[in-house]
């Protein structure tokens, strides 16, 4: 909702310059046709006026158009800057605040590029980010990213609760309670990511509405064993029948029917 109202915000805005710059250029070359001699109402009038309006609109398409490319380019680069940050992943606290910074300024340049194949060039670059970074992620330990991680601490899977990985996290801290003029007093170090980072980042990883639209449009194999397929395909097309047809409740296998629709439990022999 936002993108879209950032897009229409963009398109005012581009109207308003439009309409701007031709009425300034009216003003400026009206008085001089007129000094001229030339009839404000003739045709020769209507007509300079109409170059003018055209030679006005094409300058701001040509700024519009640099401005679009400029952000493209822009924002092609954040994405590349976004992956080399958070792969291969670290739990360093600085690191993900940069990359959710980045994630942030991506997305505002991303609301710039208002020109349809831009962006979607854009959006195929920023799935393939996003594959990438959430294929690292979900392959970091047996059930991915696990909470003792975001503490920020190096030996953070050795803590056998987060009280423990918490306590780690915060063992650098110092209570002041007096301070020597003299010196610097040593500030308590911060190792835990803060919230904001990692949801600006997990927020950017999840998959959008529209893509999930695609996927939508896409009509299942709706075929049984018997139909004839390459070797390539076979696999894959028995697969997809198996699990339509059969469910797994409480460790029993159970087989949908193909007249009635119901489950009837598969016994073994």
């Amino acid at each position: 909702m936002k993108t879209h109202l950032k897009k229409i915000q963009c398109a005012i805005r581009i109207f308003i310059v439009i309409i701007i710059v031709t009425v300034m250029v009216c003003i400026i070359a009206i008085p001089i046709l007129f000094y001229k001699g030339v009839e404000i109402g003739s045709a020769g009038v209507l007509l300079t006026g109409l170059a003018i309006f055209l030679a006005a609109l094409t300058a701001v398409s040509k700024l519009i158009d640099d401005h679009v490319i400029n952000s493209f380019e822009s924002a092609k680069q954040l994405l590349d800057i976004i992956k080399d940050i958070l792969v291969p992943i670290q739990n360093n606290r600085i690191q993900w605040i940069y990359a959710a910074r980045v994630v942030l300024q991506y997305q505002d340049l991303k609301d710039q590029v208002v020109t349809p194949s831009k962006l979607k060039h854009l959006q195929i670059h920023e799935i393939a980010t996003r594959y990438e970074i959430v294929e690292v992620f979900s392959n970091e330990g047996k059930n991915g990213i696990e909470p003792a991680f975001f503490y920020g601490v190096t030996d953070w899977d050795e803590a056998s609760t987060l009280d423990d990985v918490a306590k780690r996290s915060s063992a650098n801290s110092t209570v002041v309670g007096w301070v020597d003029p003299d010196k610097n007093q040593q500030q308590p170090s911060l190792l835990g990511i803060p919230a904001k980072a990692i949801v600006a980042v997990y927020d950017f990883l999840e998959f959008r509405e529209e893509e999930i639209e695609l996927l939508d449009n896409v009509e299942v194999w709706n075929n049984d064993y018997t139909a004839n397929f390459p070797n390539f395909k076979q696999g894959a097309h028995k697969y997809i029948i198996h699990a339509r047809d059969t469910v797994v409740i409480g460790g029993k296998l159970f087989r949908r029917d193909e007249e009635t629709g119901k489950l009837k439990e598969v016994l073994k022999d």
